[in-house]
């Protein structure tokens, strides 16, 4: 009887405490905190250096969030535009359709009128599917910008964007810093 009564009491634990998880569930995750090897300038393209000069990617004057890479982007005058970007394939897409993705990262930004855009974009139509603006706050400190939407395809550009707009009288300028890209399916 007792031994009938431990196996008893054993299936009812077993069959209210262990939930059973869906067979498809996982997770997948790109993280970048712009370290090398390989060096970042190698994964990250950049708007002409011609108008925006060359993003720094760490070095002696950089303050990384984390480790010793960052990305530093700026626009020294006016009405320009500037930006990095990197295309990054989700993996789990072709064989998850519509897994839910969002994207986090780290980043300053200093300027007066200034934002920096935290873009992702369907390389096809060259549309925003996800889209984050980040604004001064008085502070050099880094603060957290996340975007989120259900993947359609399995490429999307990453691009962060620092725009000093025409009448700002300031330079603009961004550390970026650990992003994590990451779908669930």
């Amino acid at each position: 009887m007792r031994s009938a009564l431990r196996l008893f009491t054993a299936a009812v634990v077993a069959t209210v405490l262990v939930p059973a998880a869906p067979a498809s569930a996982g997770i997948w995750q790109l993280t970048e905190g712009f370290e090398s090897p390989p060096p970042a300038r190698l994964r990250w393209t950049n708007s002409d250096p011609a108008v925006c000069g060359t993003p720094t990617w760490g070095g002696w004057a950089s303050n990384p969030r984390t480790g010793s890479g960052l990305a530093h982007i700026y626009a020294l005058d006016p009405g320009e535009w500037c930006w990095i970007a990197r295309t990054i394939q989700l993996t789990p897409v072709p064989a998850h359709a519509g897994a839910r993705c969002g994207l986090g990262v780290w980043a300053t930004v200093t300027g007066r009128n200034v934002s920096l855009n935290v873009e992702v974009i369907d390389p096809a139509t060259w549309t925003y599917i996800a889209f984050a603006q980040l604004t001064p706050n008085g502070t050099r400190d880094y603060r957290q910008v996340t975007v989120g939407w259900t993947a359609q395809r399995a490429d999307v550009v990453v691009r962060f964007s620092i725009v000093n707009p025409a009448g700002s009288g300031s330079t603009a300028a961004s550390d970026i810093d650990d992003l994590v890209v990451q779908c669930s399916y």
